[in-house]
């Protein structure tokens, strides 16, 4: 099996968890669909394109900031209420905005696999992480993503294998019970709602955040024998 294999840093970064509006928790790693997105971005693609991703990393550290936050943008700019606007179709959209608290990941260490439904693509997709239409970010606008390597690699199964690096593992007969790590509802393809512009996600997956240095049985291996957990 061919996977395209990314190497990349970030640091000062929020892979932002839905519903967390007041303490702006973050994702220990980018959940799959700001992944896939930031792929569509450096490809300048304007409609889906199918693929699998695996993700693993190396948080050093989580610390709070404060950051400036806006709330509403739902229903039309009313003066005394809101405290700023965007202009929508030619309407005043109403914003709320004040002081706020955000957790950001210092510095993190990413390895992320991609394989897509047609390998016939894959230099294709090489080339244009190499070298992108536009910078690329992982979690907000302003978390840039520094690649270190972009790199097609062969992935095998093998018996067992132990991480490197912490992962979303995906629970199956093999690997279950004794998994340790939190859960988390990790979201992956949306669509635009053509009304509201809104995204409206049509693919969740409940994925066992595992530490590094777990025992995983009969699992995918890269060439540097890093595992893959392709969803």
């Amino acid at each position: 099996m061919k996977l395209i294999r990314i190497k990349a840093k970030q640091n000062m970064v929020n892979y932002k968890r839905p519903m967390c509006y007041i303490s702006g928790e973050t994702y220990p790693l980018p959940p799959y669909s700001t992944i896939i997105g930031m792929i569509h971005t450096a490809c300048g693609y304007t409609e889906y394109h199918p693929m699998k991703i695996s993700v693993q990393g190396l948080p050093y550290s989580v610390v709070s900031d404060t950051q400036t936050k806006y709330a509403g943008g739902s229903s039309k700019f009313e003066k005394g209420r809101h405290t700023a606007f965007a202009m929508c179709d030619g309407e005043k959209i109403g914003y709320t905005k004040g002081p706020g608290n955000v957790e950001l990941i210092t510095e993190i260490d990413l390895i992320i696999h991609i394989q897509l439904e047609n390998e016939l693509e894959l230099e294709e997709v090489q080339k244009k992480l190499l070298n992108p239409v536009k910078f690329l970010a992982l979690g907000r606008h302003e978390d840039m993503l520094n690649i270190t390597e972009v790199k097609i690699v062969e992935a095998e199964k093998k018996e067992d294998a132990i991480t490197k690096l912490s992962m979303y593992f995906k629970e199956d007969e093999n690997n279950s019970k004794r998994l340790k790590g939190p859960t988390y509802k990790i979201k992956k393809v949306f669509k635009l709602d053509p009304k509201t512009k809104l995204r409206i996600f049509s693919e969740y997956f409940n994925m066992r955040y595992i530490p590094r240095n777990t025992i995983l049985y009969d699992v995918l291996l890269d060439d540097e024998e890093n595992v893959v957990c392709l969803i």
